[in-house]
């Protein structure tokens, strides 16, 4: 079926109806980067019925060197990676350089999204620069999380924050599936919150999710309703999942001080434990905004009075 344009007005999920098509001017690039890009050009459009954004950076020849594309819309894979989730409406995220492997994940989050570490160290750079960073968060809520490697040379920490590692605690997740090699990044400084990154070994995915924060709130920790909530009611984000690829190992990435989860592929032993969650799945949120709800000891989730859904398993993994 070929592909048709449309106007995606705000983020992608808010648009409706028809309109003109949304290619920007590109804009020019003037802070130097490995992959030679000197100006990044916008796209939003509709494909199949899915909302459709891209941007690409574009080097001296007008030829494509780095994409970031997300679609929100129908993701035929989200069920059998996420068995939690109900139905395929989701968000893909692909963002890739020439000549170097595509990184894709997918989540059942539809409003905020995220790109971990990149493993293309380029294009990691790339994502970075104040500018690229910046229209991602302005034209579709896309949030890249920079590590130190991201720092434009090598003898520099990073950029924002000085995280560290360690083992995931109980606490933190959920009583199924096993988290294999579970690794938390924190204490990574204003504006960045932490995250944990695992491997469900079951089905060879690996699950990134920002947090833990304040549970059942917005990004910004302000108060949410529902199914809205970024932050669910054990206090993470929806989880962006991907393969994890032939021998996965979850490492620490060091550079200088500032270190931060990220996934390998290696024969070594497992640098993190596995570890059994403490938190019962097919939880929610309150419509009302009164935090968690669920099961005992949590109130349930139809007494939290309001109309609209709250979320029942949405943050499950």
């Amino acid at each position: 079926m070929p592909r048709t344009r449309a106007s995606v007005m705000g983020l992608l999920i808010a648009a409706a109806g028809c309109g003109s098509d949304q290619r920007h001017d590109p804009i020019p690039i003037e802070d130097d980067n490995d992959l030679g890009v000197v100006a990044m050009q916008i796209d939003r459009f509709e494909d199949r019925g899915d909302n459709v954004f891209e941007l690409r950076g574009l080097d001296a020849a007008d030829r494509d060197v780095a994409l970031v594309r997300l679609r929100v819309g129908n993701i035929a894979d989200l069920p059998e990676l996420q068995p939690s989730a109900e139905t395929s409406h989701g968000a893909e995220l692909i963002v890739s350089s020439a000549g170097g492997e595509p990184q894709r994940t997918i989540s059942s989050e539809t409003q905020r999204f995220t790109i971990f570490p990149a493993e293309d160290r380029a294009l990691g750079r790339f994502l970075a620069l104040d500018i690229v960073s910046a229209t991602l968060e302005r034209e579709a809520n896309i949030h890249y999380v920079r590590s130190p490697l991201d720092a434009p040379r090598a003898d520099e920490s990073g950029y924002e924050y000085w995280g560290f590692t360690s083992n995931c605690t109980a606490s933190q997740l959920n009583v199924t599936p096993l988290a294999s090699q579970c690794c938390y990044t924190w204490d990574n400084g204003p504006g960045w919150p932490p995250y944990t990154l695992f491997i469900n070994a079951a089905t060879n995915v690996q699950s990134q999710r920002m947090g833990p924060s304040f549970a059942c709130t917005a990004q910004d920790g302000s108060p949410c309703s529902g199914a809205n909530c970024y932050y669910g009611p054990n206090g993470s984000a929806r989880a962006w999942m991907a393969s994890a690829g032939t021998n996965p190992k979850v490492r620490t990435q060091l550079n200088n001080y500032p270190a931060f989860c990220y996934l390998a592929h290696d024969t070594s032993a497992a640098e993190f434990p596995n570890v059994t969650g403490s938190y019962p799945t097919g939880q929610g949120c309150c419509v009302n905004g009164n935090g968690p709800c669920g099961t005992s000891p949590r109130p349930a989730c139809t007494a939290c009075g309001g109309g609209g859904s709250a979320g029942l398993g949405a943050w499950d993994y």
